[in-house]
């Protein structure tokens, strides 16, 4: 899959251009963590759809005898009218995606098939299947119904998900305006897991972006609750330092490293309430 990169890696393609294809297995970092962080088990995140869902229908809570997702942190099941749902919390996208498409592999099994946006039919019956971010975590919304019933559930809570995410402060930057007038075409991230690959191991993030912009340039994105990622931050920086020439421009945001042709740029911001951790690593001409 390809997703479009945050327009702050315009900046640093404009600056230093694109050169020759880049070779990591001779980088080795050694950086393994997972910050200490205190994680939110759900309990906002299933109050905010709940209060909306409220307004919307009659919600009354029950126990559910359907499809379900493993190793939540917190969940609500009940009844928004005729339609059954439950709510189910995570603290990473991960992990909540992990879930949701098992259950509808497990549909797929059972001959449902997609209808769309996230709705699960066969015959006269549907399913809703969803992952969003919420207040402070990610919630999979399942809800199973008549096939009108449950596709006028999924339009009626949609705009429940509002507010910033781990996915928003990815793509987030102040220079959208300015930068994306100085290409004729989009940047496209190709996801591929590369960072293990420079001896650089991070666990603990609730979302990120991992993959390669060109043959020079790789890029690696991670979301934290705010006053987390400052350690993921520090630790690259402490080893990139031991080997490494700092190259960094003055008031520049991050910090900028160099070996022979090879530039390894990491940077840490606070943006929408969260921490966010860039790598940027690349070859450049000599």
């Amino acid at each position: 899959m390809r997703k479009v990169i945050i327009l702050l890696l315009l900046v640093i393609l404009a600056i230093f251009g694109y050169a020759y294809k880049l070779h990591t297995s001779q980088i080795n970092l050694n950086v393994s963590l997972s910050p200490h962080c205190n994680y939110s088990n759900g309990s906002e995140a299933l109050r905010i759809f709940l209060e909306g869902a409220r307004y919307l229908y009659k919600v009354e809570e029950a126990p559910l005898n359907i499809v379900s997702p493993h190793n939540y942190l917190k969940k609500f099941s009940g009844k928004a009218n005729e339609t059954e749902f439950g709510l189910y919390t995570y603290y990473s996208s991960d992990s909540c995606e992990k879930e949701k498409n098992r259950i509808t592999n497990e549909l797929e099994q059972r001959g449902f098939s997609i209808y769309k946006n996230n709705i699960w039919v066969k015959d006269k019956k549907g399913y809703y299947v969803n992952c969003k971010f919420m207040g402070d975590a990610y919630i999979l919304v399942v809800a199973r119904g008549g096939r009108e019933d449950v596709t006028n559930f999924a339009e009626a809570v949609t705009p429940l998900y509002y507010g910033p995410s781990p996915e928003k402060v990815i793509f987030y930057t102040l220079l959208e305006k300015n930068i994306s007038t100085m290409l004729e075409e989009d940047i496209q991230v190709k996801e591929e897991n590369w960072t293990a690959g420079v001896g650089v191991k991070i666990g603990g993030y609730m979302a990120k972006l991992e993959g390669s912009v060109k043959p020079n340039l790789n890029v690696a994105i991670y979301v934290y609750p705010k006053g987390c990622g400052r350690e993921v931050y520090l630790e690259i920086i402490k080893a990139l330092a031991k080997s490494w020439k700092d190259i960094t421009p003055v008031n520049a945001t991050g910090k900028m490293f160099k070996k022979d042709n090879t530039r390894f740029y990491v940077e840490y911001s606070q943006v929408m309430g969260f921490d966010r951790v860039v790598i940027l690593l690349y070859n450049s001409p000599s």
